[in-house]
């Protein structure tokens, strides 16, 4: 080997280990960013929340849980109004407590959140196990051969909730965040719901600023659904992109895997990956229109890439395209038609600028994904099913009243905090009818 190959050697080898260490040191960063960030007061009570509906049907034995979940209960009184004894009979509180009461326990809710965050939230039978065991099944494994999706798990629930709080744009995203990272996706054996988590993954890392995690996973992503190729092929998944009216299974692949580009680009482009995520993006707009892709996402991604390598007439035709769209704002639309004189003009580097200053391909990635994700046909059936209809309104009121959370922090406000707290989430598992009609008496 001659020195000049040496030296060549050296270099690639010294700038490999340099990128690792960088990525490493990236990775560490995140890592403890998001443990602080799902060790806040708005995660613990959501979590404390959870394990208290999951015990509701098996009740650990333990005093000092049954006290912490007792002043869970009444901190949110009308959620978790239900109990389950020994004997299977179903117990229904109707403790009322005094506004100085509720006042008390919110202020007490960080003993009793110690207390409940011991348990393993997995350990407990799931949220909709616990539903159908009060819809009236009695089995607290009967979600084990639901039809809509297969084999049902504590795994599979977190990946089930973490898509509803995708959709969800209104919620806390430390919500979203908590259960897709603690899902693991390569255990699911449905493979639509388990590629569909990795791409959520990979969205909500980069919604959250993780973008090592978001990177990550939308490798792994596109590894899987190319692993996955023939199975998608017999069984396409979904249309992405509506402006295909008959989509073949084919162009439904090349749909599916072109999102992982996307989603790949916009993670590395935030590590200063920039010629990474110029490829990436190409490729996306390559597969995207294979699949038959004809929508502002394309049009946005083959624009970029065609201002960057000064290729006018083909950012022409995608620029025009934006132009017409009824799907942009106003002053997008009028940032498209500002860079397309430059581009006449041959100054493709005030239309790029002027590019990346308005055009904003996360949040249209972001609203593709939220369209098609609450169309995966399981999803469908089971918001549809009695139990489903239970489940959804769980996460809803959670959400309507998302804002105790931060209430708890302070207590100063005592007639806010009685009045959430008496509201949250109060048709869980149905109204209390005894109650109900002595307050109408």
């Amino acid at each position: 080997m001659n020195l000049s190959k040496i030296i060549l050697f050296i270099c690639i080898a010294t700038v490999t280990l340099v990128s690792c260490k960088k990525e490493e040191d990236l990775k560490a960063k995140e890592e403890k960013l998001m443990k602080e960030q799902l060790g806040s007061t708005k995660v613990d009570f959501y979590k404390a929340m959870k394990i208290t509906v999951r015990s509701t049907a098996a009740m650990p034995d333990d005093p000092k849980f049954a006290e912490a979940r007792k002043n869970m209960l009444g901190l949110v009184t009308g959620i978790f109004r239900y109990s389950v004894a020994k004997d299977g009979t179903i117990n229904t509180d109707t403790t009322s407590i005094s506004v100085m009461e509720l006042v008390a326990m919110g202020k007490s809710f960080y003993s009793a959140k110690d207390v409940l965050l011991n348990t393993d939230e997995d350990s407990l039978p799931t949220i909709l196990d616990n539903i159908l065991y009060l819809l009236g099944s009695k089995e607290i494994q009967s979600t084990k051969n639901l039809t809509y999706f297969g084999s049902y798990n504590g795994n599979f629930e977190h990946a089930i909730l973490g898509a509803i709080w995708f959709v969800t744009p209104s919620a806390p995203k430390e919500f979203c965040l908590y259960e897709l990272h603690k899902t693991d996706e390569d255990k699911i054996a449905d493979k639509e719901i388990m590629v569909t988590t990795k791409l959520a993954k990979s969205f909500i890392y980069l919604d959250n600023e993780y973008y090592w995690h978001s990177k990550e996973r939308s490798d792994q992503y596109l590894q899987t659904v190319e692993d996955n190729k023939e199975y998608f092929l017999k069984n396409p998944m979904l249309n992405l992109f509506e402006e295909v009216k008959i989509a073949t299974p084919e162009q439904q692949y090349y749909q599916l895997h072109s999102l992982g580009y996307v989603m790949r680009a916009l993670a590395e482009e935030k590590m200063d990956m920039q010629d990474e995520a110029d490829e990436d993006l190409g490729l996306f707009v390559e597969e995207a229109e294979k699949g038959g892709g004809d929508n502002e996402l394309v049009w946005m991604c083959g624009a970029y890439i065609n201002i960057k390598k000064e290729n006018k007439d083909k950012a022409l035709v995608y620029l025009g395209k934006l132009e017409k769209s009824d799907k942009i704002g106003e002053p997008e639309r009028k940032a498209v038609t500002e860079i397309k004189s430059y581009m006449n003009d041959r100054d493709s580097k005030k239309a790029l600028t002027k590019f990346k200053d308005k055009m904003a391909i996360l949040t249209i990635t972001f609203d593709l994904m939220k369209s098609r994700l609450a169309e995966i046909k399981e999803m469908q059936q089971f918001k549809t099913s009695k139990e489903g209809e239970k489940f959804y309104g769980f996460q809803k009121s959670v959400n309507d009243q998302s804002e105790l959370i931060n209430s708890l922090e302070s207590s100063t406000n005592v007639d806010s905090l009685s009045s959430k707290a008496k509201n949250l989430v109060k048709d869980f598992f149905g109204p209390d009818d005894k109650k109900d009609d002595k307050e109408k008496k």
